[in-house]
């Protein structure tokens, strides 16, 4: 379940990371994907048997953090139209998740 959690809030946040024009609060959505990395590589340490479930984890949590993105954007103004449409597709692979990855900011 911990895991689950940290791979949604990972999702979550480099989707606003990605999509948000916004100056702030990157820095906050920063610190919440290095923290959230830090403890999956933690969980994984801990028990490494569910690293081939990563894939899976992240493919069932990708559409609710998806829906939490998108959201928190359009409340704040920061998505309509045509890419509130490209975020329905938008996904990650386990290593974008895991590792040092950054997106492209302003898709």
């Amino acid at each position: 379940r911990e895991l689950r959690q940290r791979i949604a809030t990972v999702i979550e946040n480099i989707i606003k990371l990605q999509f948000s024009p916004a100056g702030e609060p990157r820095a906050g959505w920063e610190e919440t994907v290095r923290r959230s990395r830090r403890e999956i590589g933690y969980i994984l340490d801990d028990s490494p048997s569910l690293r081939p479930q990563v894939r899976d984890l992240a493919a069932k949590e990708g559409g609710d953090a998806r829906s939490f993105a998108t959201d928190a954007l359009r409340e704040h103004g920061e998505v309509a139209g045509a890419l509130a449409a490209r975020l329905v597709d938008v996904t990650y692979t386990p290593d974008q998740i895991l590792n040092d990855w950054w997106p492209d900011s302003h898709a």
